[in-house]
């Protein structure tokens, strides 16, 4: 056990919080041709392989539906016929009428390079900001530090060897 080296599992795709009013709608297709749709709820979060949202319990939800859409009700922008695959959901919270609110995690699968770019375009214009990774330090995905790059700030936090003192200079006023 001592010499097995452990698996790194790290996370393929930067994920983004988005912008509120982003809604989820699960389509399935009609017997006339025209497609069932169910609005589910707001989106957590987003990246190209996945996204969670949040929705409402009820029993047309839970059911699992070929499609999703993603689109912002104020905006005419939509990406349409995305094929998933359900990672979790679970129950977050539980409202006092006995309604439950819950996360649903998904995987997206069969991605041609156009959904891709519509994807890709909708995080462009909807999202806020990307979500740091909250694992432990060896998992974790190393990241730039532009403050690193800031001369002044190195000579201030930079690590020292036991034997060596922070000298610091001290600016006169005028």
């Amino acid at each position: 056990m001592l010499g097995k080296k452990l698996e790194v599992r790290r996370r393929k795709w930067k994920r983004y919080t988005v912008k509120g009013g982003s809604l989820v709608y699960l389509y399935k297709e009609g017997i006339i041709g025209k497609p069932n749709r169910i609005e589910m709820g707001p989106i957590v979060d987003i990246s190209l392989g996945g996204m969670a949202f949040q929705y409402m319990d009820s029993k047309k939800r839970q059911t699992e539906w070929p499609q999703l859409s993603i689109g912002m009700p104020s905006s005419d922008f939509q990406v349409d016929g995305v094929y998933y695959d359900t990672i979790s959901d679970f129950e977050v919270a539980r409202l006092p009428d006995g309604k439950a609110i819950r996360n649903r995690c998904v995987r997206f699968d069969r991605v041609t390079p156009y959904l891709a770019y519509r994807l890709e375009e909708f995080i462009k214009r909807f999202s806020m900001r990307i979500i740091e990774d909250r694992r432990k330090n060896p998992d974790r995905r190393r990241r730039p530090d532009p403050r690193f790059h800031d001369q002044e700030y190195s000579t201030l936090y930079e690590r020292r060897n036991s034997g060596e003192r922070r000298v610091f200079t001290l600016k006169k006023a005028k």
